[in-house]
């Protein structure tokens, strides 16, 4: 369905929000999107965003950013119902060393009565540093 179209059906899962941050998925007539806003993330993974679909179907973009320059590097992990779909490992914005964040975004479909994670771990240590995570995407 185009941009502008509107869903003949209401997405069931997530919140209504259309501002904010949260770990919820926002929806605005048939987008949908979620924001993170900086969390501190130390050596425990930890959630970014977490959300459960209803019985629409979603497909888009998640991405994950540095909002702390720092030398530490991070394990980025997106799960569908506690399944890993998609990791990566990147150095931080401040290393030369290595890989740094992908500017590509992770390119998702995520079926109905899916729940969804991004979560983020310091692999570097157990500092906490500042992460933040976003998806993106239309409602079919």
């Amino acid at each position: 369905m185009p941009i502008g179209v509107s869903n003949p059906a209401p997405p069931t899962g997530g919140s209504v929000n259309p501002s904010g941050t949260g770990t919820g998925i926002n929806y605005i007539g048939n987008l949908a999107y979620a924001t993170s806003g900086a969390v501190e993330v130390n050596n425990v993974s930890k959630s970014l965003v977490k959300f459960a679909t209803g019985g629409e179907t979603l497909f888009g973009n998640a991405q994950f950013f540095y909002a702390e320059n720092s030398n530490d590097r991070f394990a980025y992990t997106v799960k569908f119902n506690g399944a890993i779909v998609a990791q990566y490992f990147v150095f931080g914005p401040a290393d030369t060393n290595g890989e740094h964040l992908l500017s590509n975004p992770v390119i998702l479909v995520i079926p109905p009565f899916t729940e969804v994670e991004l979560i983020a771990l310091n692999i570097e240590n157990a500092n906490s540093r500042q992460q933040c995570a976003t998806f993106m995407g239309q409602v079919y």
